[in-house]
């Protein structure tokens, strides 16, 4: 059965690559943008008007939302007009938080949230592992970064958010498999447990890690000299071709084995289990996580209800993780 799907943000570089993989997994697939985009089937969007928000997402199957726009716009139009948006925007935790607030008392529609990689992805690896490890005392995650990759501005001042928010963060040491070896990962997003608010016994500790030696070292080294919250964001948004390998920020290709995220469970330091996310880029790990995500929501379409809810509200990872790996997406226990 064919279904549809209209991506929000069908113009920046997460779009594009998310419209892309829905059309290669045979969904008829139309494109949402503020810009006009030549395309037979685009469809206007301008999250300022409402309106074009409502009239966009009628007669569709699903709404992906690649856009991370932290008043959330499109989710409360589908909440009171009615139709079913999946969110792969790795947006703040407490951008999630205010719509569930504001959620109408009797929704029309329905929003998923942590469609992505992280929060997605990893969400169902780390409720996996809490289930095998419910003795664990912290969960533990590793993003990876590469100046060689394809990313977007959007995605390149997401990752700038983090990196420099704060001056000074705790180092940890993860034995990440080859290409990268045991690294030292500089610790970020202190406090951003998402779901996980609902494991209070459980600390979440979340770290990163370049790709690049000399990069993470510099990056490191600013850690250790306080002065990271000092980093002016067009070193991540405008890298500079030195730390790209020459390469156009966004436009190259990510280095084999650089793409991989790490989720561990720990008991007093040691390491009770580990997986690892890998594909070919970040970006294109989303868009695959979505297509397998849309997939399995649809199957059960009929039980999601109104309202607000998470991917971890409403899939296992075994329901997605056949699809995930043939799509390209490894999860690998370590």
């Amino acid at each position: 059965m064919s279904s549809s799907v209209l991506v929000l943000g069908a113009s920046g570089a997460l779009g594009k690559m998310t419209a892309e993989q829905f059309e290669k997994a045979g969904w008829e697939v139309h494109h949402g943008a503020r810009r006009h985009l030549d395309l037979q089937r685009y469809r206007h969007i301008d999250f300022d008007k409402p309106e074009t928000v409502a009239t966009a997402t009628e007669g569709v199957d699903l709404v992906v939302n690649t856009v991370d726009d932290h008043r959330m716009q499109a989710e409360d139009v589908v909440l009171a007009h009615g139709g079913t948006l999946f969110n792969i925007a790795a947006g703040p935790f407490g951008d999630g938080l205010a719509l569930r607030h504001r959620s109408p008392a009797a929704p029309e529609g329905s929003v998923v949230l942590h469609g992505g990689l992280v929060p997605g992805i990893t969400s169902l690896l780390f409720v996996d592992l809490l289930r095998s490890h419910p003795e664990a005392d912290l969960l533990e995650m590793v993003w990876t970064f590469t100046g060689q990759g394809y990313s977007g501005p959007g995605g390149r001042r997401w990752a700038h958010s983090y990196i420099a928010g704060r001056s000074h963060s705790p180092v940890f040491r993860v034995p990440l498999p080859p290409p990268y070896g045991e690294r030292k990962c500089m610790e970020v997003a202190e406090g951003e447990r998402g779901w996980l608010n609902e494991f209070p016994g459980v600390r979440v500790r979340a770290g990163v890690c370049f790709y690049e030696r000399d990069t993470d070292f510099g990056f490191r080294a600013l850690n250790f000299l306080r002065l990271r919250k000092l980093l002016p964001s067009r070193v991540i948004v405008q890298t500079p071709r030195r730390l790209t390998r020459g390469v156009a920020p966004g436009e190259g290709e990510a280095p084999a084995g650089a793409c991989m995220y790490w989720v561990a469970a720990r008991r007093n330091g040691e390491i009770l289990t580990a997986r690892t996310i890998e594909g070919e880029d970040d970006y294109l790990v989303t868009a695959l996580g979505a297509v397998a995500f849309s997939e399995a929501l649809l199957r059960r379409r009929p039980a999601i209800a109104p309202g607000v809810s998470s991917v971890e509200d409403l899939l296992e990872l075994e329901s997605v993780l056949p699809r995930l790996q043939e799509l390209g997406v490894e999860v690998n226990e370590r």
